[in-house]
């Protein structure tokens, strides 16, 4: 039970009917860009922290900076800060080929920044403050957004660079939109379920590994070209 006096609210041993099943509570998310306070008190109570993408939100400085204050404040209330519990949200649109992915979603992108510039929140879009609406663009939007719209490697691509720009962390949100229709959003969330968390669950990586193995001949007998790193649209023919 808790009890609160406040300004506009106030009760007395308030508790919920039912006992959570998930043990010592149910986990509890906190959306956060940059704002110090918040911060520290997502460390301090051991919250989910849901961190969103976007250029825009890190001008108070890197993402892993941003984690050192969670770390404070778990600190300050003698806990330690579990990076499982930080979730980057951002939005992805993904489809067999870039440019189909774009053609899918121009439109849709648009619509939406228009009403977010609308209500207040245009900044999030602007390249620089004083940029008006009419020269944002789809691809600056999602630039600026730090937003996702491509392949499956490209996917990979972006979650691998933000693990090596953090440290590592819990996991990816991906918020949902109406940028196309609701045939080319199942496929777009299919191939994120298909190729790119196999590669994170690590059920993908006999694969890779064979792949880099893969000693490919020429027809005409040229030397053998050893493949390396990550193979480029594996997916596609798996």
């Amino acid at each position: 039970p808790i009890s609160h006096e406040g300004r506009f609210w106030q009760f007395k041993d308030m508790r919920l009917q039912l006992r959570s099943f998930q043990q010592p509570r149910l986990p509890i998310a906190m959306p956060s860009a940059a704002t110090p306070a918040n911060l520290d008190l997502i460390g301090r109570h051991g919250m989910i922290w849901l961190c969103p993408a976007g250029k825009t939100q890190r001008g108070t400085g890197t993402l892993a900076d941003r984690w050192t204050l969670v770390e404070k404040g778990a600190a300050a209330a003698g806990r330690k800060a579990d990076r499982a519990n930080w979730r980057i949200t951002t939005n992805m649109y993904l489809a067999e080929t870039a440019d189909r992915a774009w053609d899918d979603v121009r439109a849709g992108m648009m619509r939406e920044a228009e009403y977010f510039a609308a209500i207040g929140f245009r900044r999030m879009y602007q390249q620089h403050p004083d940029q008006p609406f009419d020269q944002i663009t789809p691809e600056s939007a999602a630039d600026q957004r730090d937003w996702v719209i491509g392949t499956p490697d490209d996917a990979i691509a972006w979650i691998e660079q933000k693990q090596a720009e953090t440290g590592g962390f819990g996991g990816v949100m991906l918020t949902a939109h109406e940028w196309a229709s609701p045939r080319n959003i199942e496929n777009s969330i299919e191939l994120f379920a298909r190729y790119v968390m196999p590669r994170f669950r690590g059920a993908t990586n006999a694969f890779a590994d064979e792949w880099r193995k893969l000693r490919v001949t020429g027809a005409d007998g040229s030397v053998p070209l050893e493949t390396g790193g990550r193979p480029s649209n594996l997916w596609k023919n798996a």
